[in-house]
């Protein structure tokens, strides 16, 4: 299905936290890449609050990143085709003018046709602040664009919201799990309560219920909502 995202159109791929991507759209990323589209994928905090561990912040940044590389470059995209934003409201906490500008440039810049946005809501509402201030950015940039919404690991999305969606097999499945087995920091993670096992099997058994809920021949999927505003 994800031949419903028109051809020959320019893709942002915003993730709140490095991991987010992987776990709400990682077959939807991989496919993306194989049609060889223009496309980045944007983060708009490193998420070195989520490392466990005495290291500096800035350390912390660098491990995020580092896996953030090696999982995306499992799913088929190039290391410069990553964006790592650092917006300031990660440290602030309150999402300002600041936040929006970075995200407003990135956009007049790179001029997408069509924006994933993350839209779950996280134990420190980093997700819904992060897709706050892109709202405001869109609207800024003020050129129509067809947005996409995913959630990650903290909601599941019913079938009824869903009106488009990735659907996969095993083999990608599989494909899925490596990659999001690169963010070793986050499996120590105690906001997560679950080691690196569980986490993954959480996130297979969450694309397998959507599938099934949705009654797709296929045994996973990822959904997204289409809409044209945040």
């Amino acid at each position: 299905m994800i031949n419903s995202i028109p051809e020959h159109k320019k893709i942002i791929i915003f993730s709140p936290h490095p991991d987010d991507e992987v776990i709400g759209m990682g077959i939807g990323i991989r496919k993306i890449a194989e049609r060889g589209g223009i496309f980045k994928v944007a983060y708009l905090t490193d998420g070195e609050r989520g490392v466990s561990g005495n290291g500096s912040d800035l350390k912390k940044k660098k491990i995020r990143r580092r896996e953030a590389i090696k999982a995306c470059s499992i799913l088929g995209v190039r290391e410069k085709d990553l964006e790592f934003l650092d917006l300031p409201f990660y440290k602030t906490r309150v999402p300002d003018s600041e936040d929006v500008e970075v995200v407003y440039d990135l956009l007049t810049t790179f001029m997408p046709d069509v924006v994933f946005v993350c839209i779950d809501k996280d134990p420190n509402s980093t997700h819904k602040k992060a897709a706050q201030i892109i709202d405001e950015a869109l609207i800024q940039y003020d050129i129509k664009s067809i947005i996409y919404c995913y959630k990650s690991v903290w909601e599941d999305y019913n079938p009824a919201e869903v009106n488009f969606c990735v659907e996969f097999d095993e083999p990608l499945m599989e494909l899925k799990l490596l990659a999001l087995g690169e963010y070793q920091s986050q499996f120590k993670n105690p906001d997560f309560n679950t080691g690196s096992q569980g986490l993954l099997q959480r996130v297979r058994e969450r694309d397998r219920k959507l599938a099934k809920g949705l009654k797709l021949k296929s045994l996973y999927a990822e959904g997204f909502l289409r809409t044209e505003s945040l």
